[in-house]
């Protein structure tokens, strides 16, 4: 269970790699930045990066990740777009 807990504890340092802003906590301000959805766009980013290109994460477990297309639901969102603006 170590091992699956390193695996998990990379995915965040890979959040700070990718994303740098992430890591710097003196850049970070609660009250003058939306630090939340900072972490949750880079976040989503990850996410999408990982789909394309996988991770130690879905290697260690034998997984394999998502498409692209099958992560964000472009399908089902382009139809209810079009269905909105009818």
């Amino acid at each position: 269970m170590f091992g699956a807990r390193i695996v998990v504890e990379n995915s965040f340092g890979l959040t700070q790699t990718l994303w740098i802003f992430n890591a710097f906590k003196t850049q970070m301000k609660v009250e003058l930045q939306s630090v939340g959805n900072l972490y949750l766009a880079a976040v989503l980013l990850i996410n999408c990066y990982t789909c394309l290109r996988g991770n130690q994460i879905g290697s260690r477990f034998a997984m394999r990740p998502p498409s692209l297309l099958e992560y964000l639901q472009v399908d089902r969102v382009s139809s209810d777009f079009e269905s909105s603006t009818l």
